[in-house]
């Protein structure tokens, strides 16, 4: 509903429509919230074993990028078929489509979904009490920091693609393609937990981010040399080491709830993801900030049909090395991730306590 309403355009005149969007859009942000919450915190009570969780968000993660790509694609043509001309009508009758397609899966997982993993003591937990979980859970704490790190850089990298096909590469018409390249992301993704099972998470992503940073490099090369198959040769070649990891993150943070409760006897998941949900919107609303500021630095001019050298270097920068340093930090965070060792060790006795305390 709150979606649908944020497309409506009523007649408020200038100031009232710019409040309303802002009300709406705000609205809308908190209800999403509400619902990405939980569907992210649930995980951990799914299942116990790692390897399921790992499958379980690969196939969440593999739809997101189909459900991205399909919107991303789909939405003009879908505005123009039911508009007829009125563009308004077209994205209000637009999103009254998605919303519906969303409430119906939304009900089909309510009616479907079974927790199947129960905390020691069920009953409701105060802050206090979960912020036990926190103390000493430096893996909740890596993957924290290494979220915020990933989506600074994602969201430089991710304002920066019309400005580096149009003014570096002047080739606009590349843009499409680009964007279409994140479904190749679902082939290593489909792949990850085969290699999870030989390596383990916390490898996997770090093999999954030395791909990726050799396919930048690849990109920088191929766009200082203005060569385009090059380019796209280094962008597919990133864009599948990104896809490895980008299934595993919430299943390493399921781990980490685990581990919280292993090591304080507090299971709290709602508030470990939650503080990691901040970090991720923290880690988008520095990002943009922070590429808008590289631009300006570099002198970047809005809408001005050629930039200057240094305009170009900070474009090429935000666009291909910000990401490259965003993988490193991440690989150098994993280098002090141990949960993977520990892993048998925690879940045995977990599931002894669980036991111990049903039979009492």
């Amino acid at each position: 509903m709150t979606a649908v309403l944020m497309f409506l355009t009523p007649d408020f005149g200038d100031t009232g429509k710019l409040v309303y969007a802002y009300i709406s859009y705000t609205v809308l942000g908190i209800m999403y919230s509400g619902i990405n919450l939980p569907l992210s915190a649930i995980l951990p009570s799914l299942t116990s074993n790692s390897n399921e969780r790992t499958v379980i968000n690969t196939v969440r993660m593999i739809f997101a990028v189909i459900g991205v790509v399909t919107v991303s694609a789909g939405t003009m043509p879908l505005v123009k078929a039911f508009g007829g001309g009125d563009q308004a009508k077209g994205f209000l009758v637009t999103m009254i489509l998605f919303s519906s397609i969303a409430l119906l899966l939304f009900l089909n997982m309510f009616a479907n979904t079974k927790e199947r993993v129960k905390a020691i003591d069920e009953k409701p937990l105060p802050m206090r009490e979960g912020v036990k979980a926190l103390k000493g859970n430096v893996p909740w704490l890596i993957m924290l920091l290494m979220s915020l790190f990933l989506w600074i850089t994602t969201s430089i990298q991710g304002q920066t693609s019309i400005y580096y096909m149009t003014y570096y590469m002047k080739k606009p018409e590349l843009i499409p393609i680009v964007n279409s390249m994140q479904l190749l992301m679902i082939f290593s993704m489909v792949i990850a937990p085969f290699v999870v099972k030989k390596i383990g998470k916390r490898n996997t992503i770090i093999m999954g981010s030395v791909v990726s940073i050799i396919g930048y490099l690849i990109a920088i090369t191929g766009g200082n040399a203005h060569s385009v198959p090059v380019l796209l040769a280094g962008l597919l070649i990133s864009g599948l080491g990104m896809g490895v990891g980008a299934g595993l993150i919430f299943a390493m943070m399921a781990d980490t709830v685990d581990y919280g409760e292993w090591k304080s006897g507090v299971r709290a998941q709602g508030l470990l993801y939650s503080a990691a949900s901040f970090g991720v919107k923290v880690g988008m609303g520095l990002g943009g900030a922070l590429g808008g500021v590289i631009l300006s630095m570099g002198g970047y001019v809005a809408n001005s049909t050629a930039q200057s050298e240094s305009a170009l270097a900070a474009i090429s920068f935000n666009y291909l090395w910000a990401p490259i340093i965003g993988q490193i930090i991440m690989i150098t965070l994993l280098l002090f991730y141990r949960l993977d060792k520990d892993q048998p060790v925690m879940m045995r006795e977990l599931e002894e306590r669980r036991n111990s305390s049903i039979a009492m």
